[in-house]
């Protein structure tokens, strides 16, 4: 990526479109803090996270970013709900199981609650983690080919 600008208002939905390999993961990555540029600055919600140290980038993450990847990036160990309250526990502020189960509820899998990832479809297990951002109302959410293994 060279010279890239980009400003979202809030509320917005974007996507990005390009042929594979362009960049479009990195740039999501980057904005998102996953990642940090070789050059120049990222502002998100008023923040210049590329600026951030390691520990400060984690815990803005934690607190602002929901974050769907290509691929689910679900824990083996644990259940769909589990998974779902996990950036909850993580941050030492449980999500209320109310709002776990809402999510899974939402993405269709409010009778998967208590199945691990090995016993669900791809695409299920991508809906698990559709239902993991939406059950931590994150500020501001970054998806990467979100629904490229779903099978709804």
């Amino acid at each position: 990526m060279d010279g890239v600008s980009l400003t979202l208002p809030a509320g917005s939905f974007t996507a990005l479109v390009g042929a594979s390999g362009c960049g479009k993961s990195t740039l999501l990555q980057c904005v998102a803090g996953l990642d940090a540029p070789s050059s120049g600055t990222v502002n998100l919600l008023g923040t210049t996270t590329s600026r951030l140290r390691p520990r400060a980038a984690a815990r803005f993450r934690a607190d602002h970013v929901g974050f769907v990847f290509q691929d689910d990036n679900l824990v083996t160990s644990l259940s769909a709900r589990d998974n779902v309250a996990l950036p909850g526990r993580l941050r030492h502020r449980p999500l209320p199981r109310r709002a776990v189960t809402q999510a899974l509820e939402r993405v269709g899998l409010g009778a998967q609650t208590r199945h691990l990832p090995h016993e669900m479809s791809g695409g299920e297990r991508q809906r698990v983690a559709v239902a993991r951002v939406l059950a931590s109302c994150p500020d501001i959410v970054f998806a990467d080919e979100p629904t490229a293994a779903l099978d709804v």
